[in-house]
């Protein structure tokens, strides 16, 4: 994505945020209010993994998705943020007693380390020192 779509396009996510106002729905007619309605999931899904390759945090989460080359860490949308290797050692109980994956993952150039409950879930992510 380039400097101008992606400014263009956080400036139109800023604007449906500031319309919604936190509110964790809207009904049919504030929905189709312009300022919501000029963006979709796939403009955020865009501007989220722009930022993210950008800004490289060391710690977030994402999703691990089965690919046909093998796994990718995503963003919600789909959009790829890297390749993605699980454990073979196959997964683990974590804290809670669930089921965890642990792998690695490149993104941007920088390595991570995750975990999560698998495939099509999210996992959490957090950079690998010296990097």
């Amino acid at each position: 994505m380039d400097l101008e779509t992606y400014n263009r396009e956080r400036t139109l996510i800023d604007k449906a945020e500031a319309y919604r106002a936190g509110r964790t729905c809207l009904n049919a007619e504030e929905a189709k209010h312009p300022d919501y309605a000029s963006v979709d999931n796939a403009m955020r899904g865009r501007v989220e993994r722009h930022e993210l390759l950008r800004d490289l945090p060391d710690r977030f989460t994402a999703y691990l998705s089965k690919t046909e080359h093998g796994h990718a860490i995503t963003v919600w949308t789909g959009d790829i943020l890297g390749t993605a290797r699980i454990n073979s050692i196959g997964p683990r109980r974590g804290r809670a007693g669930d089921r965890q994956h642990y792998g690695r993952a490149s993104i941007g150039g920088k390595l991570y380390a995750f975990q999560g409950p698998g495939e099509d879930c999210y996992c959490r992510l957090r950079a690998i020192k010296g990097n």
